[in-house]
């Protein structure tokens, strides 16, 4: 009986210490609209990003606060001048919560090359079938 009793003293304890830690921690950071466009132009010189959403041309201004992301989520070194930021490439767009300050670019990614001979990438790989005598 004592046991029980302890163990649900434990049990309640824990409970209060967990709900605790959820009030103290607040709530996260808005995320703000994400919104799907297509790369129309890139101008690194001019920080400048033109993208069609909805069929509407948009020119957004590219500045150093905003982050250039790959689809794993790490920065991008190159910025606008990543090679994944061409014409015709969808890009998610991340706006703060009132929606007018471009925030974030996740990037999508990158298309693996064509290759003609696809025997060569598999016995790179090691996964080609071996040649019997």
């Amino acid at each position: 009986m004592l046991r029980k009793a302890l163990g649900l003293v434990l049990v309640v304890c824990a409970g209060g210490l967990l709900a605790a830690d959820v009030k103290d921690r607040g709530t996260p950071p808005a995320e703000g609209k994400k919104v799907e466009a297509r790369v129309v132009r890139v101008d690194a010189d001019k920080n400048v990003l033109t993208v069609e959403v909805a069929g509407k041309r948009t020119d957004l201004t590219v500045n150093p606060d905003v982050k250039i992301v790959g689809p794993r989520g790490g920065a991008s070194p190159a910025r606008l001048k990543d090679d994944r930021l061409t014409p015709g490439t969808q890009v998610t767009l991340v706006f703060d919560s009132t929606g007018k300050t471009l925030r974030e670019i996740r990037l999508p990614v990158r298309p693996r090359a064509a290759t003609k001979d696809k025997d060569k990438v598999e016995k790179d790989r090691g996964t080609a079938p071996k040649d019997r005598k």
